[in-house]
């Protein structure tokens, strides 16, 4: 018998791998004793802060088997705002929109 493994369950180990990436990172950022060293961790800890919700939503979306029309527009509604909040934090050293340091 081969075990199928559903949609939902693939987003929950994306979720997870997210968490665990994230962990890492801040872990990271507590330990480094140089103020470059944190901001590098910082960098590499924001990539899956964005990341989580979005797959939680769509893991959601399959558990509940909602229509593939409303993943569809969940997904081209979500995915340039991702990019959006990327480009606004990495590029934050010349507008300082996101934070100042």
């Amino acid at each position: 018998m081969i075990l199928s493994i559903d949609i939902w369950a693939k987003y929950f180990i994306i979720i997870v791998l997210s968490m665990m990436t994230y962990d890492a990172t801040y872990i990271g950022e507590l330990n480094s004793n140089e103020i470059s060293t944190a901001l590098m961790w910082l960098d590499l800890e924001h990539i899956p802060i964005l990341t989580e919700p979005y797959f939680g939503v769509l893991m959601c979306l399959d558990y509940t088997r909602m229509s593939r029309k409303y993943v569809k527009v969940f997904k081209v509604v979500m995915i340039p705002c991702l990019i959006f909040f990327h480009v606004i934090f990495f590029t934050n050293k010349f507008h300082h929109i996101y934070f100042k340091i």
